[in-house]
């Protein structure tokens, strides 16, 4: 296969933390605007990198906690700003009721479908960590690989991005209702772009972390070759480990089938494979060309 060339300028751009976007790494344009954890791929790679078991049930069911309480806190904001007794809350009800189409009347449509959402994904959540909790250890691998399985487990984050705009949709326009329009402009357009820049550097994070199969119990880099390295080394071949894995387009389950096979090989101790995950590079493929 042939090897990927690289100006170093350009990878050392993609690890800036002053860059807005991580462009090249999430693969998707939506990625910039929905975490790539929450996605069904990254449930994909949850499952089939954990050993059927404990571990595997606590992956799947470590995100229904946490998001059990967000999604409380959240719902609870919103019910406490639509029945507050505050001037813009009571001008927004009243924009409500006389269906009077102005800036008050589609915040509080906003709110209102943001409690609705809130609703349905904290049902959705609930009820999915008590599905799969009473799942047996050796069917819960089963269970969570079939279709409707993957799709009830991945419905509740569907639900929560949903939540997480819409929640945003109506402060903003709270914002343009008790501010003056410059100061609303600024707050909106500058949360966006915090939005943006947050969702694209964990998108970036986690595709390095599916693509380099480092979900698995399996080292990623051989031990002596990860502590010489500085931590730019390190993302440049956390990159091109990214880069290669997706030219390579590896399935998910081929990818830990042979993660699970070099393990068993080495004894689960150290990484023989230099490459990413799945796409056959061994330990004399680390002459990668860094161009200047």
């Amino acid at each position: 296969m042939g090897r990927i060339v690289l100006k170093e300028k350009n990878i050392e751009g993609y690890f800036n933390r002053w860059r807005l976007l991580w462009i090249g790494i999430p693969g998707r344009w939506y990625d910039h605007f929905v975490s790539s954890d929450l996605s069904a791929v990254w449930r994909r790679h949850l499952i089939w990198s954990k050993p059927a078991g404990r571990s595997l049930r606590e992956a799947l069911t470590q995100r229904f906690a946490s998001t059990t309480v967000f999604l409380s806190l959240i719902l609870g904001t919103e019910i406490r700003t639509l029945f507050s007794p505050s001037t813009p809350a009571n001008d927004v009800r009243l924009a409500l009721k006389a269906r009077e189409y102005s800036l008050e009347y589609f915040a509080g449509v906003a709110l209102c479908l943001s409690i609705f959402f809130s609703i349905a994904a904290l049902i959705a959540n609930f009820t999915s960590w008590g599905i799969y909790t009473v799942v047996g250890d050796e069917n819960l691998k089963l269970i969570a690989r079939s279709s409707i399985g993957l799709y009830g487990a991945q419905l509740p984050n569907r639900l929560v991005v949903l939540v997480i705009y819409s929640f945003y949709l109506w402060v903003a326009l709270f914002w343009w209702i008790i501010m003056p329009t410059y100061t609303a402009s600024i707050l909106s357009c500058g949360g966006v772009v915090l939005i943006v820049h947050i969702v694209s550097t964990y998108s970036a994070i986690a595709q390095i972390i599916m693509s380099t199969g480092a979900m698995s119990s399996y080292r990623v880099m051989d031990r002596t070759y990860e502590e010489e390295k500085l931590p730019r080394q390190l993302a440049e071949e956390l990159l091109r480990r990214t880069l290669e894995a997706r030219a390579n387009e590896t399935p998910v389950s081929a990818q830990y089938k042979e993660i699970n096979r070099a393990s068993v090989m080495t004894g689960g101790h150290t990484a023989t494979s230099f490459g990413s995950a799945g796409n056959g590079l061994h330990v004399e493929d680390m002459d990668v060309d860094l161009a200047d």
